[in-house]
């Protein structure tokens, strides 16, 4: 008994969609809704082809059209409208109008199996979201769909996707339930010319694929090998203290809880940081901390899971990972926590990592010079490249001496080297001095962060952030910024909101804009490199940070630009060419924190909670969050008197390390510990600069701010009945929300990479007693006549976001979420 896809799709389209304008919960046909009150949705599904009449932007009279398309052996749909005129839109707004969307529809019939469900397992490839609607469904019902989000970016295509996957479905599909019967599937599917790439001279065209399988695992959980991570061994080493398995729990199955035992020779012992629950539906990469004792030769690992259900009945799971040895003269993968330290409360169990992350290093191949260790090169990969990837790993660029770390940024495509997938970085970073420690190696301190494409765009981003912790940069044919490389000036939001709510929208995504960060990198070395026939990020932006960059360090000198002639994108040994090669071996020492004080800067920062400092001088609170703040440590404009003279805007507080005392008036003096690496905290008051409290950094921007979470995301969900988040129950509202739940655990793991754990609210509010609450975010679903828990945050009469400051036991603060 097979799931069995119509391979016939009939679609409505094309209509306007805008770069990173994802239309998630909403059709361009809800516009125009049924005058007989039929959902929308359901009236798409049963509406005859070819009838119906709605107004779109992009086909020629002004009219969506009617297509057929028809999947072949593999499941891919091949959606493009050749009859629009794509070559006129381009004209017009270039990139921005190949963005575009269409509705799709189509018949699947799920077996019976006996039981009143069938378990499934689904892929829905480059597509945004997808549902099903039962085929008997007329028009009057009151049938609302359940819409899924699908695998836009076809992870479950990718090596890691497809690693250890059988069955036609990836590790990364979706597990859901359905009853047995005909359903008509929905699908919007739209294209992103970021993701599906510049389709030139033809349509550009959409390649869904969709893939549904029955879910035939036997026992309440399984183990999901292709999800998670193991070090290479180098030299009898494990490179890394952590490896993840994964675990899932079909629908219908009551939850479990995972412990670990290793049947292991050669000195390996594999623990769990805690006790990992997993929700019926649910996939978690459960983490394992690795400790070995000596070195080992084995080539496999048994490891053995044990699982008890809800019912208290265990049964156990075995994994066999076969080990990968490495000598050290290789490149070799290597394994870490990200974030590097998980946070723990007092009292609370060790802490869990909000991801095990892979990442490849590539050692030296010549010993470094007997004066000095060269830098460690930071390289980040261009969007949907694997990390381990031959072409990425053998592209760099080597010196004697030299170490590189290779992070992941999470996947293949990261979050543009934002927010987690910068965390990401840094943690890679922090793990190469123990691992090198471990092969009889001593790597320097400091650090050159390079990049390509996307990872260019990640290593001006990271390096106009953290400048204190680099001593160069060399970005290659990295992007400005992200609405200068595919435009949002076709954003369909611009036809509906209002221009100061898009104004606000859009100042939350200030933090991301490295143009205005660009003062941040005077006096750091920096190597701009394109070429000049790059048709994927056009030569201006490398230009136009180039110049950014000069203007404000007063001549450039610190800054160079290299076009090649003749070049594109990428070329075969570009990391290699020769100004790159003589950049790296006469990069100069890092100037003391002192010199570049004295010399002047501007430092910038619109989320002091993502940046560090510069010379040792960090923005550490905005006077209005939301707005950009800048703050000029002695420059010329203000003929400022003493050794430290600061002039901000929009600036509250600033962290200065080695300096022990404050003038008053608005700048600072002092002879004070200019050795002391404590920072000290100062307050403008009334346009004077004071001495105040040492608070934590607080958590400003935008709510994807979350992503970059300390630990597990907490999904704090409604208890049913039983309080066990078991199928079934006559709770309605709360089943739903526990189904919503799973649904985002599901997309975090995808999207992201994170791990969540979904919590009944009464155990959540016990955490927070108890103070063991994970420090990782919080998520709450349900209104406070649903959820316990939103009902307390909503009596501490503060805001429903919860920060750092909450989670270490200081209540509730009102600025913004973790």
């Amino acid at each position: 008994m097979t799931v069995r896809i119509d391979p016939v799709w009939e679609a409505v389209g094309p209509f306007p969609s805008g770069m990173r304008e994802h239309p998630l919960l909403a059709s361009p046909l809800y516009a125009f809704p049924p005058l007989d009150g039929t959902h929308p949705d359901v009236d798409f599904a049963l509406r005859p082809y070819g009838e119906g009449d709605w107004p779109s932007a992009y086909p020629t009279g002004g009219r969506a059209q009617w297509a057929s398309f028809k999947a072949d052996d593999q499941g891919e749909i091949a959606v493009s409208f050749p009859e629009v005129d794509w070559k006129a839109l381009r004209g017009d707004h270039g990139w921005a109008s190949v963005q575009y969307r269409t509705e799709l529809r189509g018949r699947v019939a799920i077996p019976d199996t006996g039981l009143p469900v069938t378990r499934l397992r689904i892929d829905v490839l480059q597509a945004a979201e997808y549902a099903f609607i039962p085929a008997q469904t007329t028009r009057g019902d009151s049938y609302t769909p359940v819409w899924y989000n699908g695998d836009v970016y076809a992870f479950g295509a990718s090596p890691n996707g497809q690693r250890d996957a059988s069955g036609g479905v990836s590790n990364f599909a979706r597990s859901i339930a359905l009853p047995p019967g005909e359903y008509i599937m929905l699908v919007r599917a739209l294209y992103e010319c970021r993701m599906f790439g510049d389709p030139g001279d033809q349509p550009p065209t959409i390649r869904v694929k969709i893939h549904i399988n029955r879910d035939d695992a036997a026992q309440p959980a399984v183990l999901e090998p292709g999800v998670g991570a193991l070090p290479d061994i180098v030299d009898g080493k494990a490179m890394g203290q952590w490896a993840a398995v994964g675990v899932r729990v079909p629908p219908g199955s009551t939850a479990a809880i995972v412990d670990v035992d290793c049947e292991c020779n050669g000195g390996f012992r594999f623990t769990t940081p805690q006790s990992v629950r997993i929700a019926p539906g649910q996939m978690r990469p459960v983490p394992l901390k690795i400790d070995q004792a000596g070195s080992t030769l084995v080539d496999g690992l048994k490891i053995v899971l044990r699982v008890r259900s809800d019912d208290s009945s265990e049964h156990t799971l075995i994994w066999s990972p076969r080990l990968t040895h490495v000598r050290m003269s290789k490149p070799f993968r290597f394994t870490f926590a990200s974030p590097a330290v998980p946070r723990t409360l007092p009292g609370a169990p060790a802490g869990a990592p909000a991801l095990v992350s892979l990442g490849v290093i590539v050692p030296p191949t010549e010993p470094a010079p007997a004066t000095k260790l060269p830098p460690v090169l930071l390289a980040l990969h261009g969007a949907g490249v694997e990390v381990t990837s031959p072409f990425w790993v053998e592209a760099m660029p080597t010196a004697p001496g030299m170490w590189a770390v290779l992070p992941s940024g999470r996947n293949e495509w990261g979050e543009d080297w934002h927010g987690g997938s910068m965390v990401d970085v840094w943690a890679a970073r922090d793990a190469l001095p123990l691992l090198a420690k471990l092969c009889g190696a001593t790597v320097s301190t400091d650090t050159l962060l390079a990049g390509h494409s996307n990872g260019g765009q990640g290593a001006w981003h990271a390096a106009a952030r953290y400048p204190d912790r680099i001593v160069g940069l060399i970005a290659f044919a990295g992007y400005l910024k992200i609405q200068d490389y595919v435009p949002f000036n076709e954003l369909v939001s611009h036809n509906y909101a209002d221009p100061a709510l898009m104004g606000l929208l859009l100042a939350a995504l200030a933090p991301y804009n490295n143009d205005l960060y660009a003062s941040n990198l005077a006096s750091v070395p920096v190597l701009a490199v394109h070429g000049a026939a790059d048709d994927n990020v056009p030569p201006r932006h490398g230009r136009t940070h180039a110049a950014l960059v000069a203007a404000w360090t007063r001549g450039g000198a610190d800054i160079q630009y290299v076009e090649v002639p003749h070049k594109g994108h990428w070329w075969e040994g570009g990391f290699a060419m020769p100004k790159i090669q003589e950049f790296i071996a006469t990069l100069p020492p890092k100037r003391p924190m002192d010199q570049v004080r004295r010399s002047g800067f501007t430092l910038a920062s619109a989320n002091p909670d993502e940046a560090g400092g510069k010379a040792g001088i960090r923005i550490a609170e905005l006077a209005v969050p939301g707005r950009l703040a800048r703050l000029d440590v002695n420059m010329p404009q203000w003929n400022g008197a003493g050794p430290l003279d600061l002039h901000g805007s929009n600036v509250k507080r600033v962290e200065i390390i080695g300096w022990a005392g404050a003038a008053a008036s608005d700048s600072s003096s002092s002879s004070g510990d200019s050795d002391s690496s404590k920072p000290t905290s100062l307050v403008r008051e009334d346009g004077v600069w004071r001495p105040g409290p040492l608070p934590p950094i607080r958590a400003y921007g935008p709510v994807m701010r979350l992503l970059a979470s300390d630990g597990p995301v907490t999904l704090v969900v409604p208890a049913k009945a039983d309080d066990s988040g078991a199928a079934g129950e006559s709770d309605t509202a709360a089943a739903a929300l526990w189904a919503l739940a799973t649904l985002y655990a599901h997309d975090l793991y995808v999207y992201h990479r994170l791990d969540a754990v979904i919590v009944p609210d009464g155990d959540a509010l016990r955490a927070v007693a108890a103070d063991t609450l994970s420090p990782g975010s919080v998520v709450v679903f349900g209104a406070p006549h649903e959820n316990r828990f939103t009902r307390w945050m909503m009596a501490q009469e503060r805001t429903p976001y919860l920060d750092r400051d909450w989670v270490t036991g200081r209540g509730l603060s009102p600025c913004g979420p973790t």
